[in-house]
């Protein structure tokens, strides 16, 4: 099999790509989504969640941001006043796309260890080792047992959250 060819001029091409129209939501229906959210924090009880992909795996975060989760994507959402969501992506050469295509959220390089941002993330929004976390979506027993490390518990969300994706 011969391999393809890249089209002739990469750079225009690439800058028409991250130039496209990604399709959305509503404001309306993403305000509605986060809404949900904050709905099924206060319902369990925590004040910072972990929406979590890997691998295009992890419905919730294009749910929640319109971003596809290629390879990792975590989602720190801090009840308020905390502020605008982080979105920590891997790699480097994913964040001009996330930056055009994702929404609702600040897009940033996940580090060398996402989980490790994670945390540091929620410690930077008031969160302390005596807190619960809740989490959304296909986390590992690695990341899990981090997070079980700085915190008091790891709340799965995940079947609340189909929950709440029913109702259409």
């Amino acid at each position: 099999m011969m391999p393809v060819a890249p089209p002739e001029n990469l750079s225009s091409h690439l800058a028409a790509l991250t130039a496209a129209v990604w399709p959305r939501f509503s404001d309306a229906e993403m305000t509605r989504r986060y809404t949900d959210i904050d709905g099924l924090m206060a319902e369990a009880d925590i004040r910072h969640l972990l929406v979590y992909g890997a691998q295009w795996n992890g419905a919730a975060i294009p749910w929640l941001t319109h971003w596809p989760t290629t390879s990792e994507a975590a989602l720190t959402v801090t009840v308020t006043p905390w502020g605008t969501p982080n979105l920590y992506v891997q790699f480097h050469n994913h964040l001009l796309q996330a930056v055009t295509g994702a929404t609702g959220c600040a897009v940033k390089w996940g580090g060398e260890d996402t989980i490790a941002t994670v945390i540091a993330d929620f410690q930077s929004r008031g969160a302390t080792a005596n807190d619960r976390i809740g989490a959304i979506g296909p986390l590992g027993l690695s990341a899990a047992e981090k997070l079980r490390t700085a915190f008091a518990d790891v709340v799965d969300l995940n079947h609340a959250f189909t929950r709440i994706r029913l109702v259409k």
